[in-house]
């Protein structure tokens, strides 16, 4: 019976000038931002707050980009107030969560700086927005890709959040076994000394995760298929993370990213075999548990 965590992606970058008048290319970044968050963002940020409010047991946790928030504020605050909506409707109940993150989507953790210099000031800077905008203080955490090391954690842990998200390749090791970490079981991240730390290692299931960007952008398999494939799975866990849906609404693909969604909600709050939850509920429950160890030095340190 897997706790099942949905996570959307919600990123826009400040494009540069092209012909090296400016810095930023400001008419681009207005229209493409304007453009998306008129037959985008909007309409789909609306659609899951209905089903947030329609169905008690839905829950979903989106991991916002500073730049996003920064050009919202600049062209469209609209989609401030929608976000700020879904937030409160979900608030007492906890079926929404947004998460922390680098300010700039960028990978400033992988930068060569031993003190993580730029990684802490861009997570810092972007905990600052959240408070400013929403009047929050995400407690689960995000890096961009979901990259991570025992480092990234350590970081991580030390700043006071409560769970990580990470996609698992060959590198991210279950020290019990000493094999690749399954996507499906919570995990600890291990500490500098070899000893596990409170904060919770989250996998990306990561062909779940596929197969659902292609539901959401329109391909549009039947809801309870998919709902069965996570049932299938198994497992403590099913982390979903992806791209927020970016179908324009009144096309084709619109109305059956729609209709899957729709679908997909009743099935997940109808079924007893699939327990919605997002990363800080996760890791609150499995608090006193002995989840294995990931282990994932940075190879630059081999």
């Amino acid at each position: 019976m897997p706790l099942l965590t949905l996570c959307f992606q919600l990123h826009q970058p400040f494009r540069l000038q092209p012909d090296g008048t400016a810095l930023f290319w400001d008419e681009k970044n207005r229209e493409i931002f304007t453009r998306k968050a008129e037959r985008c963002y909007l309409p789909t940020i609306q659609m899951f707050s209905d089903l947030v409010r329609d169905h008690y047991d839905f829950k979903i946790c989106l991991s916002i980009s500073g730049t996003f928030l920064e050009q919202a504020e600049l062209h469209q605050p609209e989609i401030l107030g929608v976000l700020k909506g879904l937030l409160h409707l979900g608030s007492e109940t906890r079926q929404v969560e947004f998460l922390e993150q680098p300010y700039y989507y960028s990978y400033a953790s992988f930068f060569a700086d031993p003190c993580k210099t730029e990684f802490k000031e861009q997570v810092s800077l972007h905990r600052q927005k959240m408070h400013d905008i929403f009047g929050v203080k995400p407690t689960a955490f995000a890096n961009t890709g979901l990259s991570y090391n025992n480092e990234i954690a350590n970081i991580v842990a030390d700043m006071g959040f409560k769970a990580i998200l990470c996609e698992p390749t060959a590198t991210t090791i279950d020290v019990r076994t000493r094999a690749p970490i399954q996507a499906n079981e919570v995990h600890r991240a291990i500490g500098r000394k070899g000893r596990p730390r409170k904060l919770a290692v989250l996998p990306r299931h990561a062909v779940l995760s596929r197969e659902l960007s292609l539901d959401i952008n329109g391909a549009a398999s039947p809801a309870n298929h998919y709902a069965g494939l996570i049932h299938e799975a198994g497992g403590e866990v099913m982390v979903l993370f992806s791209d927020f849906p970016r179908v324009e609404a009144g096309s084709p693909s619109y109305g059956k990213m729609a209709e899957f969604w729709r679908n997909l909600a009743e099935e997940v709050t109808n079924r007893t075999d699939i327990v919605p939850a997002n990363p800080t509920e996760i890791a609150e429950w499995f608090q006193i548990t002995d989840c294995p160890m990931v282990d994932c030095p940075d190879p630059r340190d081999s």
